[in-house]
């Protein structure tokens, strides 16, 4: 059944008013969309409403510039962007990539990242973001929030945040992971060994603590990646024999993977971008631990590294704020964009509706959507 929208006219540009308006924002609300006047990025009551919003109104919220529609230009283009990410936020899934590896069994794939600088009360601490998918095709998110020591980049409370994910996807799924692929942001690789001995170990207790809870035998096998974005390595290819030639070097084709000769055989780098000026940047992937590899043969580790290739390929274009492959895979985005926008908007307490439930756009998708049956 369709249900007719509700458009409510604010006079003023003060909070109060707004908020007075906002208070029939309940849970049976699926989406509020608001036209603010202002620029762009300065728009005046963006970051009171989605404060206000992410503390106390759990709602997938959507803001548009008067400018932008007024204009008349490209307006088209313009709704189908919008409609993207309000279907996204209210928990639908705007596209999806086929023949995703890894989808052979229940798999739930992690994006963390930390923000040092974070814009709080907690003036000590960072934010560590944590966003983990609940389905099979890897486009619905669930999320959550950690304080930790500032500029400590090994998250102290990891496992808590691992707890409650492989909870959320038991309770979407009826089902644990059998598998979790996890891309961590921004570790340098003196940091790696730190990276081994406390967030992978975390990882492995709360695989060990959630399997004797729900009576789990099976293993959960783990896959931790370190993603580095920020790499002075540049590649080219050749032309021609003439390498003289300015004309005979150019940058490598968008999808291009190098795993010999520069790297150690647990690492590659990855353009996952296409470059129309300049050189290509890639990023750097580091396999800091791998279960699935066992004592299998060098053929099938070799397999398996090509597989962990392509799905850090495949989810650079899950990113649905963007059409497009971006420059690292989607969850470790997600994360970004999430501890980001809490620090931007100072925000010291996510209510609990919000906070604890499913998101498919990990900054303002705040509302779960209910499926009926398993998606594995």
């Amino acid at each position: 059944m369709c249900i007719r929208d509700r458009q409510i006219a604010v006079k003023g540009r003060d909070f109060p008013q707004w908020r007075e308006e906002m208070k029939i924002l309940d849970p049976s609300v699926q989406a509020v969309v608001f036209l603010l006047p202002g620029p762009k990025k300065a728009a005046p009551l963006y970051n009171d409403i989605k404060l206000h919003l992410l503390e106390h109104s759990p709602v997938p919220s959507q803001v548009v510039l008067l400018k932008t529609v007024e204009g008349g230009k490209g307006l088209r283009s313009i709704c189908n962007k919008i409609l993207v990410q309000i279907c996204a936020k209210v928990g639908g899934v705007p596209w999806t990539v086929n023949n995703l590896p890894f989808t052979d069994k229940p798999t739930m794939i992690v994006g963390i990242d930390v923000y040092h600088k974070a814009n709080t009360k907690e003036k000590t601490k960072s934010i560590l973001a944590f966003c983990s998918t609940v389905n099979n095709t890897f486009s619905r998110y669930w999320s959550t929030l950690r304080y930790q020591d500032q500029y400590q980049e090994i998250g102290n409370t990891m496992q808590t945040a691992v707890m409650d994910s492989l909870e959320e996807f038991f309770q979407t799924n009826k089902i644990g992971p059998q598998r979790v692929i996890v891309y961590r942001d921004g570790v340098s690789e003196a940091q790696i060994k730190g990276v081994r001995e406390s967030e992978v170990d975390a990882f492995l207790r709360a695989f060990q603590t959630f399997n004797q809870e729900k009576n789990i035998t099976q293993k959960t096998e783990l896959v931790y990646i370190s993603v580095n974005k920020m790499v002075n390595a540049k590649f080219f290819q050749s032309n021609g024999d003439n390498l003289q030639r300015e004309s005979s070097i150019s940058n490598p084709p968008q999808g291009t993977i190098i795993s010999e000769t520069v790297t150690s055989g647990k690492d590659f780098y990855l353009i996952s971008q296409k470059t129309t000026q300049g050189s290509a940047s890639p990023s750097h992937y580091h396999v800091v631990h791998n279960d699935m590899e066992g004592s299998g043969s060098p053929g099938k580790s070799e397999e398996i590294m090509k597989q962990i290739q392509i799905l850090s390929y495949k989810l650079c274009y899950m990113y649905y704020n963007w059409v497009g492959s971006i420059k690292i895979p989607a969850p470790i985005q997600y994360a970004h964009k999430l501890s980001n926008a809490v620090s931007d908007l100072s925000l010291i307490h996510i209510s609990e509706p919000t906070r604890l439930l499913s998101i498919s756009y990990a900054v303002f998708c705040l509302k779960k959507k209910k499926i009926k049956g398993n998606l594995y």
